[in-house]
């Protein structure tokens, strides 16, 4: 079964593939089956470790995480002891794979296109980012694909489960 979230409003405030500010909220259309919902993701604060500035981003997912894109672009999560776990290189070229630590049964992440195009909010959305994952640990489950829309973020999200 796919569950597929699809966006259906965001209030963001710059471009880029996942605007970090606080007060940013994305509003989520979840179809999973006859299932539909609604689920917000929202950045709800800024905190600082150590001499870094991180995001408290609430998921559509599940619990808060902290996370900063880094100067090369790329989306992490500041781990517990003190690491950083990446969730998506938004530098990555078309074709390149690389880990995410986004969601435990997802595997690596494989850039599709750089130039994704979608129908989004009454209008057609173009330079998107998308992501095919593979399979992790759980071989029936996780994320499958992301497509990430500039100035936007997070459009839309496949899980696979069974």
């Amino acid at each position: 079964m796919q569950m597929l979230f699809l966006l259906l409003a965001a209030g963001v405030a710059y471009a880029q593939f996942f605007p970090l500010q606080p007060g940013n909220q994305w509003i989520y259309r979840v179809e999973e089956g006859p299932v539909k919902e609604v689920r917000v993701a929202e950045v709800l604060r800024a905190e600082t470790v150590g001499d870094k500035e991180y995001f408290v981003y609430q998921g559509i997912a599940g619990g808060p995480a902290r996370l900063r894109l880094t100067a090369d672009n790329r989306l992490v999560q500041w781990n517990k002891d003190g690491s950083e776990s990446l969730w998506v290189d938004f530098n990555a070229a078309e074709g390149a794979t690389f880990s995410t630590v986004a969601e435990a049964c997802t595997g690596p992440g494989r850039v599709t296109t750089r130039d994704a195009r979608m129908e989004l909010l009454g209008g057609t959305w173009t330079g998107g980012f998308q992501v095919n994952y593979g399979t992790a640990t759980c071989a029936d489950a996780g994320i499958s694909e992301e497509v990430y829309l500039p100035g936007l973020g997070l459009a839309q999200r496949t899980y696979q489960s069974f």
